[in-house]
């Protein structure tokens, strides 16, 4: 079964209040995610090491290498 998601490698820098995202590190900002008081980031079981961020208008699904790797990107967000 497909699950819509297309995978792509991305470098995800959070500023402030803004979760940006680029191809590459230092490259072109390819897109932003403003998170809200009322954003939620939790753990996603779509693959091993994925968390979900979603705010009111978005929601973005990203996985890491490892469990530890989440843990310490995932925390940045609480």
């Amino acid at each position: 079964m497909k699950s819509g998601r297309n995978w792509k490698k991305r470098y995800f820098v959070l500023e402030g209040n803004s979760l940006n995202y680029f191809k590459k590190p230092n490259g072109q900002l390819r897109g932003s995610l403003i998170l809200e008081a009322s954003s939620i980031a939790r753990n996603s079981n779509v693959k091993p090491n994925a968390f979900e961020v979603k705010t009111s208008t978005a929601a973005l699904y990203a996985y890491a290498p490892s469990e530890k790797k989440k843990m310490s990107q995932f925390s940045a967000f609480n």
